[in-house]
């Protein structure tokens, strides 16, 4: 079942995820040149939304292909030249042009 989430809930769930990591977890990080020629290459991906956390130190973005629904989002701390994996999955639904929520 696809479930459209509001916006701002989405993005705070995500934020949530990006910069809480449990303890003895680690993060896959790549260089961002190489996980960007993976997301368009392999799976044909695109930017769909970008977000800043509130000091700047780091972005985070959504990538997403609407054919097949595969999404990615990548956390990429500010002037390091990586991207890191923070979750990914199917079945992206994108929010109807003029939907508030």
């Amino acid at each position: 079942m696809r479930i459209l989430i509001g916006a701002a809930l989405f993005w705070a769930i995500v934020t949530v995820l990006a910069f809480t990591t449990p303890a003895g977890a680690q993060q896959a990080c790549f260089d961002y040149d190489v996980a960007r020629e993976r997301l368009t290459g392999k799976y044909g991906e695109t930017i769909v939304a970008v977000r800043t956390s509130e000091d700047g130190s780091t972005g985070l973005e959504l990538w997403a292909n609407e054919e097949t629904g595969t999404w990615t989002i990548l956390a990429v701390p500010a002037g390091s030249g990586l991207a890191c994996l923070v979750t990914s999955g199917k079945d992206f639904v994108p929010k109807p042009k003029g939907d508030p929520s």
